[in-house]
Formats: C-alpha cells, sequence, structure tokens
C-alpha cells in the first residue's frame, strides 16, 4: 500500500529519526516543478513506499544495494539547489 504524504508528514520521533518525511515531501515537489531534477515525482513515491513499507529501498541494476531512510535522505540532501 502506498503511504500518503499526510502520513509520511505525520511521521514522528523514532519513526522520523532523520526529517525523512520533510525530506521526501520537497523532493517530490522539487520533481514537480524542476525539469531534469533527477528524479520522477513517481520515484519519489516508490523508493519511499519501499523504505517504509521493507526499511530499505533496493537501487535497480547494483548488486544488491540499498538506500535505507538515511541514506535516501542523504541522496536528497545533495539534489537541493
Amino acid at each position: 500500500d502506498d503511504i500518503t504524504f499526510e502520513q509520511v508528514l505525520n511521521l514522528n520521533g523514532n519513526q522520523d529519526q532523520y526529517q525523512f518525511g520533510a525530506h521526501v515531501v520537497a523532493a517530490y515537489l522539487n520533481a514537480m516543478e524542476i525539469e531534469g531534477y533527477g528524479q520522477t515525482p513517481q520515484d519519489v513515491i516508490r523508493i519511499t513506499s519501499e523504505i517504509i513499507d521493507t526499511g530499505v529501498y533496493k537501487i535497480p541494476g547494483t548488486n544488491g544495494s540499498t538506500l535505507d531512510a538515511e541514506g535516501y535522505v542523504d541522496f536528497i540532501q545533495q539534489t537541493f539547489h
């Protein structure tokens, strides 16, 4: 099941240790508005959902490399202009 952005924004305490919710929403909005952002809105939703559902996102085309919430926040921070 896809989690809603409202549910992401309502994460707190241990659920949002890295301010994951705020970063994901920012990434989604950037993907919607910035041409060439590097992620589509669908990418952000898919990655976020997988991290919330399983704890990690399995990066396609790698030998099992993954991103957890902290890793995805680090990645998102690198995309800020």
